[in-house]
């Protein structure tokens, strides 16, 4: 399984550490089928340009694409009217695969999922994620757990989804969703 990741979500991912390796460090180290992490060119340029430097070193390895998508694409232009351009992007690049091949949107933009689970697609948040890199075996749970630490303190709000109750209530519930539809 591939996943394409907005903005939001590989900062996420950057921050949460387990020790000092961070979780997008875990999925580039992980089994060869979840990569290569997908971009689209708004979101790898634009909105990471911060770290495009480290997002364009991963693309030489192989470990994160970046596609393209025209602006006069007629789905773009209708996404665009219900979210961000950046995750807009994304949707419409989705919709030009085959189901068969869609990787995972992963996006911490409630109205973002909302408008890629109402075109069909498979969609969560960063916990969806992690749970789903736990399922596969990419991080165990004790190491879930470190990196998830930070958001038993309410004050940190690094992706902590509205819901958090914990770790094992929330992998529980998200577990039983594979391969993820989350409300």
């Amino acid at each position: 399984m591939r996943y394409v990741l907005d903005c939001c979500a590989w900062h996420c991912l950057r921050g949460l550490k387990i020790e000092a390796r961070s979780l997008l460090q875990c999925l580039f180290e992980s089994q060869a089928d979840v990569l290569p992490l997908a971009l689209t060119e708004f979101v790898a340029r634009n909105e990471l340009s911060p770290v495009l430097a480290e997002i364009q070193a991963e693309e030489r390895r192989a470990r994160v694409a970046i596609h393209s998508v025209s602006r006069r694409d007629p789905n773009y232009k209708r996404l665009v009217a219900l979210t961000d351009k950046g995750e807009a992007e994304m949707i419409t690049w989705l919709l030009t695969l085959r189901k068969i091949n869609r990787p995972l949107f992963v996006s911490r933009d409630a109205g973002a999922r909302r408008a890629a689970r109402a075109e069909g697609l498979f969609q969560t948040d960063v916990l969806g994620l992690i749970v789903d890199m736990l399922v596969i075996g990419c991080i165990t749970e004790a190491e879930a757990a470190v990196a998830l630490s930070i958001w038993d303190d309410k004050s940190q709000q690094q992706c902590r989804p509205a819901d958090w109750a914990g770790l094992e209530t929330i992998a529980a519930r998200r577990a039983r969703g594979y391969p993820f539809e989350p409300a």
